[in-house]
C-alpha cells in the first residue's frame, strides 16, 4: 500500500509572515525608544536615508519641454491636454485644470490602476472638484495607462499584455536586472509634474499637495518621503502596512515594493514620518483590501511622532465605510482638510 507523503503546504508564505512580523516588532520597539523632540527628528532623519537610498532617482532635472495640444473649456476652469519630459525622450500625458478663479493652490494628482489613466471618470471627478474649488490641478497619466502604453500590438491599438499591471511588472522586472527600481521611475515622474505645476503663474510654492488613489496613493505615500517642496499630502486606498498585507495574501503591483525597504527595518508608516510634521491625510476604506487596520495602526505611529513635535493635528486619518475606490467620501475630506490647511 503507497502511502502519503506530507507537503510543504504553506511553507514560503508561512515564512514570510514570519519574517514581517519580526521586522514589524523590532520597529515597534524602535519606536517605543523615540520619546523626546531630539529622539523624533532623529527618527525621522534615519528612515528619511533609508527611504532614499532604495529610491535611484536622476541627478539632473533635464528640460521639461512642456507642448498644450489643446484646451477644453468647462464651466469654472479649462483643462490643458499637456504633454511634458519627465527625462529626456519619455513624454509624460497629462490633463491641467487650470480654474477661472485661481487661489495659488496647486495640487498633483495622482491616477491608480485604471486603464484609461487620467481620463477615467472618478479621476476626473476629483480632479474638477478641486478646480471647483480654486486650485490648479494637474492630473498625469501613469507609465502603461492611458496615452502611455508601451507594448502595443500590431495595429497599435492595446496592450498586447491585457491590463497595465502586467505592463508595470514586466517593466519592472527589466530593471531590477539594471538594479533600479520601476517605482522611482514613477515618483520621478511624479516630482518632474511638481516642476511643471510650480512654473504655473498661478500657482504659489507655499501651498503645494499631491493626491491619489490606489497606486496614486502609493506614489503620494512615496514622494511625500522623497519630496521637499510639497505643504500636504493625502494618500486614498493605500496606507496600511507591509505587515497586513503580507497577512492578508494581498499581491501589489512592482512599483509598490520598493527593494530592501523591509530589510532596512522600515514600514509603511515611515514614509509618512519621513516628512513629519508636514500635513498627512490617510484615506481608507472600511471594506478595502488594503487593511484599514493597518491604516489605523500607522496613523498611531505617526500620531506619536508628530506629537513630539507638537503637530499631532497635521497628521489625520478617515476611514470612509465603502470599498476601494476614490470615494465622495474621500473627495470632500480632501478638499475640506486642505482649505483648513491654509
Amino acid at each position: 500500500m503507497a502511502t502519503s507523503h506530507p507537503t510543504f503546504g504553506n511553507a514560503v508564505q508561512d515564512y514570510f509572515i514570519d519574517r514581517f512580523r519580526e521586522v514589524y516588532e523590532e520597529r515597534r520597539q524602535r519606536l517605543a525608544q523615540v520619546k523626546t523632540r531630539e529622539d523624533a527628528l532623529a527618527y525621522i532623519e534615519s528612515v528619511r536615508k533609508k527611504i532614499r537610498s532604495v529610491f535611484p532617482l536622476p541627478q539632473e532635472r533635464t528640460p521639461l519641454n512642456p507642448v498644450c495640444t489643446g484646451t477644453i473649456r468647462r464651466d469654472g476652469f479649462r483643462i490643458e491636454k499637456t504633454i511634458f519630459y519627465s527625462r529626456p525622450d519619455y513624454p509624460v500625458t497629462s490633463s491641467l485644470y487650470i480654474p477661472d478663479k485661481p487661489t495659488g493652490a496647486g495640487v498633483v494628482f495622482l491616477c491608480g490602476h485604471s486603464a484609461n489613466g487620467k481620463a477615467a471618470p472618478y479621476y476626473q471627478t476629483g480632479c474638477q472638484d478641486l478646480a471647483m474649488q480654486g486650485y490648479v490641478v494637474l492630473a498625469i497619466d501613469p507609465v502603461a495607462q492611458g496615452e502611455r502604453y508601451q507594448f502595443l500590438n500590431e495595429k497599435n491599438t492595446q496592450s498586447i499584455n491585457g491590463y497595465c499591471t502586467r505592463e508595470h511588472n514586466m517593466m519592472g522586472k527589466q530593471l531590477l536586472l539594471t538594479g533600479d527600481f520601476f517605482g522611482a521611475w514613477r515618483a520621478w515622474d511624479a516630482m518632474r509634474a511638481l516642476d511643471l505645476l510650480l512654473e504655473r503663474p498661478e500657482v504659489k510654492p507655499d501651498h503645494i499637495g499631491m493626491t491619489g488613489c490606489s497606486g496614486g496613493g502609493t506614489m503620494t505615500t512615496f514622494v511625500n518621503a522623497l519630496e521637499d517642496r510639497l505643504t500636504m499630502a493625502a494618500a486614498s486606498c493605500y496606507v496600511t502596512s507591509w505587515r497586513r498585507n503580507i497577512e492578508n495574501e494581498i499581491p501589489a503591483d512592482i512599483e509598490q515594493i520598493p527593494p530592501r525597504i523591509s530589510a532596512l527595518g522600515c514600514e509603511m508608516g515611515d514614509f509618512i514620518i519621513a516628512r513629519a510634521p508636514r500635513p498627512f491625510m490617510i484615506m481608507a476604506q472600511k471594506n478595502d483590501f488594503f487593511d484599514a487596520r493597518g491604516a489605523q495602526e500607522t496613523y498611531e505611529d505617526a500620531k506619536r511622532i508628530y506629537d513630539l513635535l507638537g503637530a499631532g493635528d497635521n497628521i489625520k486619518i478617515g476611514v470612509a465605510p465603502l470599498s476601494h475606490s476614490f470615494s465622495v467620501h474621500h473627495r470632500e475630506r480632501t478638499r475640506r482638510d486642505r482649505t483648513r490647511s491654509r
